[in-house]
């Protein structure tokens, strides 16, 4: 069943498609270095919108939901992030941004399109519209927030092998942020803190 839904809704998913999957295939087509992982992001994106595709045609028939994006209370969400990326950040350690990569083989321009943009729209398509949504339409908005945010973290244990106190920082967040998502019905209080600590991480990285 789907959470929140509308014009605005389809206009991001429209935009994923043009700006975010088909640079990762073209970076992924020429770009070796940055293969494997183009490819395991480009599989997420993949199965994200053939997810949200399908629930968007029968949202009755399928066991998923998915979060949109809804604009009510904008400004309440917009303020709300900006304080969940700051406290992020101070808790993870970091002063300067958030953490990188440890391997960053591209230029500069492409490193803040694939860790400011490119990856974090795919996470939140996957781990926020989908699996998010999910857990909040079966178990409600605190335990569905818990569920996420174990994914979530887990996640990026396996392909980034960060330390200790930046996952904690980062479980954190994300149990805050899909509240906030779960109370507003709208993936910004997920998105708009992630797209921050990306970016500050791909600029200071």
């Amino acid at each position: 069943m789907s959470s929140s839904w509308g014009g605005t809704t389809d206009l991001m998913h429209m935009q994923f498609a043009v700006f975010v999957l088909l640079p990762l295939l073209w970076i992924n087509v020429n770009v070796p270095s940055m293969r494997d992982l183009t490819s395991m992001y480009l599989l997420l994106a993949v199965v994200s919108l053939l997810i949200i595709f399908v629930e968007r045609m029968d949202p009755e028939r399928f066991p998923w939901a998915v979060l949109g994006l809804n604009s009510e209370r904008l400004g309440e969400q917009v303020i709300a992030s900006v304080l969940l990326a700051a406290v992020t950040i101070i808790l993870s350690g970091r002063t300067g941004g958030f953490i990188a990569p440890p391997v960053v083989p591209v230029e500069f321009i492409m490193r803040v399109y694939l860790w400011g943009y490119a990856f974090m729209a795919v996470e939140e398509a996957f781990f926020t519209q989908i699996i998010l949504g999910t857990a909040i339409e079966r178990m409600g908005i605190v335990p569905g927030s818990f569920v996420a945010a174990v994914v979530f973290t887990v996640f990026h244990w396996n392909v980034y092998g960060w330390s200790f106190q930046i996952l904690s920082a980062l479980f954190i967040y994300r149990i805050v942020a899909g509240v906030l998502a779960g109370i507003y019905r709208s993936v910004i209080p997920c998105a708009f803190p992630h797209l921050i600590i990306n970016i500050l991480a791909a600029t200071s990285g």
